[in-house]
């Protein structure tokens, strides 16, 4: 088995910041272990060093982003997440008691911003001249097991482009005395605002293929900012390998549903009734894409990809997916969550 060795300096007083220590064993006589009477040498390249270990006045406060590459959320008053951090310190343990927070985008002094973690409450501050200023109103005591994951929340943010840094975060650190502060600061996130939008994410996907009706997708749809949405159009990649297309047909919410659905050039490309289209609730509404499948060869697949939009909606024919709010309409260009994940179904 291993064995784990620590050196600890009992006494500090006379180190100074200019201090650098290495520690070696020299020789193989260095270190020897004795079991029932009878002695080990270790055997190893001789000799073994350690790294280098410098002296500091005290530690220093790292941070490090975990965000989505882009947040999303709605306008609303309800708190919705804009960002997410760790916190946690390169030596000796703090106790955090204060965050700042940098803001740019629109103007939104007095709106309102949360810390949480694990779920609880960590602070509240209201914006100012682009800033947020957290005094926590219980430290957070970090140390290099000990991080700290945080997310901040928004209440009721105006449609528009945020950016969100990590300016200042400071408290008392446990062996030094002193205030310690965070090392660098960092970007956190980018979130974008919207007024509403459909938020599709993948439900539970099938991957074997079999002869007959084959379930191909299952995509999760939300209608986030209004009551309900309307889709008129979905797009699907479809790359078909040793095996034999049939029809297609749609689901929604198990129910079938008619719609006017086209396989090719490689796509399934599904157009609702345009007098009926599909609703989407803001409760969520299940799609599920079928297709039959016969004369399936040895290393047969299918493989789907819901396709997007490179570009804002300018022919209606070259969407790949087409939604509607307020009798508007809007193609797949910025759908926040896109692109979703490929299924691969196989035998």
């Amino acid at each position: 088995g291993q064995n784990h060795f620590s050196l600890f300096l009992a006494n500090t007083d006379k180190l100074a910041t200019s201090d650098i220590f290495s520690f070696r064993l020299t020789d193989s006589a260095s270190l020897s272990l004795s079991y029932q009477g009878h002695n080990f040498m270790p055997q190893g390249q001789w000799p073994e060093s350690s790294g280098l270990v410098s002296v500091a006045q005290s530690g220093q406060i790292l941070a490090f982003s975990n965000s989505a590459d882009k947040e999303f959320l709605i306008a609303s008053d309800l708190p919705q997440r804009v960002a997410n951090f760790i916190l946690t310190t390169d030596s000796e343990m703090v106790d955090v008691n204060k965050v700042d927070i940098n803001l740019i985008g629109p103007d939104v002094d007095g709106a309102k911003f949360a810390l949480i973690a694990d779920k609880k409450l960590l602070g509240e501050a209201k914006s100012q001249d682009g800033l947020l200023s957290f005094n926590l109103t219980k430290p957070i005591a970090l140390s290099i097991k000990n991080k700290a994951n945080i997310e901040l929340h928004a209440f009721g943010l105006p449609q528009g482009d945020y950016e969100f840094n990590l300016d200042k975060v400071s408290g008392l650190g446990y062996a030094s005395g002193v205030e310690v502060d965070l090392s660098q600061s960092i970007k956190l996130s980018q979130a974008k605002s919207q007024g509403f939008f459909p938020e599709l994410t993948v439900g539970k996907l099938n991957t074997k293929l079999s002869d007959g009706w084959n379930e191909l997708y299952d995509i999760q749809v939300r209608s986030r900012g209004r009551d309900e949405l309307k889709i008129y159009k979905l797009s699907w990649l479809l790359d078909a390998q040793n095996v034999k297309l049939g029809k297609a047909e749609i689901k929604i919410d198990d129910e079938t549903y008619i719609a006017d659905i086209n396989i090719l050039d490689n796509k399934i490309i599904v157009k609702a009734n345009w007098a009926k289209p599909i609703i989407v609730k803001n409760t969520g509404t299940d799609i599920k894409l079928f297709l039959t499948a016969t004369d399936i060869q040895a290393g047969a697949s299918l493989k789907t990809y819901l396709l997007s939009d490179e570009l804002e909606l300018a022919d209606q024919a070259q969407a790949n997916i087409l939604w509607a709010a307020e009798e508007k309409l809007y193609n797949g260009y910025k759908l926040p969550f896109l692109p979703l994940v490929p299924n691969i179904l196989s035998n």
